[in-house]
């Protein structure tokens, strides 16, 4: 029980961030605004798919080196630091590679503009293989808590600032996710690195 609540407390935040941005357009901007939000938000999870499949079949090779003893938390920050250096390679293929023209033929002229929010969501997407990284090794080492505790700081980071910027303008809503999963993956590498978590 106290290992499963608190990842189940972490999927409920996440349940109810992707869909709070939603809510915020639909209130305060045009249906329009929110399609093309809302299907830039669609398209990116292609990539959270990949992601997650990798996640589940890696999972158990981390978890056996770590009972193997053959990685060390330093290993693990390192391969975090590589994640991070690879986040913004899909964004950076779909801004100089893929066209608007080209994604509004194949999804329809009435997306114009979609682009700029699939770079920002791909960013996004993107930032969950150093999170799982370090949420699977605190996990494994049963400091779920924590991650619960950081995830729900994260949110409260992601209310406040998803306020503000709404008001601004529906451009810069995505900034709100993005720097709350960059606080999130900071607070969990720093607790690692600190900690140096180990059984």
């Amino acid at each position: 029980m106290s290992f499963g609540l608190p990842l189940f407390l972490t999927g409920i935040i996440y349940l109810t961030k992707s869909q709070l941005d939603k809510i915020v357009i639909f209130n305060l901007y045009t249906e329009k605004d929110l399609g093309i939000y809302s299907v830039a938000y669609q398209l990116s999870t292609i990539a959270l798919v990949v992601i997650a499949g990798l996640n589940t079949a890696l999972t158990p090779v981390l978890f056996e080196k770590l009972k193997q003893k053959t990685m060390s938390n330093r290993d693990l920050l390192a391969l975090v630091k590589w994640c991070m250096i690879i986040v913004p390679l899909p964004s950076m293929i779909v801004a100089f590679v893929f066209p608007e023209t080209l994604l509004t033929y194949i999804i329809g002229g009435a997306f114009s503009g979609i682009k700029y929010y699939l770079i920002l969501f791909l960013v996004v997407a993107m930032l969950e293989l150093p999170y799982l990284l370090l949420m699977n090794y605190l996990v494994y080492f049963n400091k779920g808590k924590l991650v619960s505790y950081a995830t729900i700081v994260t949110t409260i980071i992601y209310f406040v600032v998803l306020f503000i910027v709404s008001r601004i303008g529906i451009e810069y809503i995505p900034f709100a996710n993005i720097l709350a999963s960059v606080v999130l993956i900071a607070i969990l590498y720093f607790y690692v690195y600190k900690e140096k978590v180990t059984e």
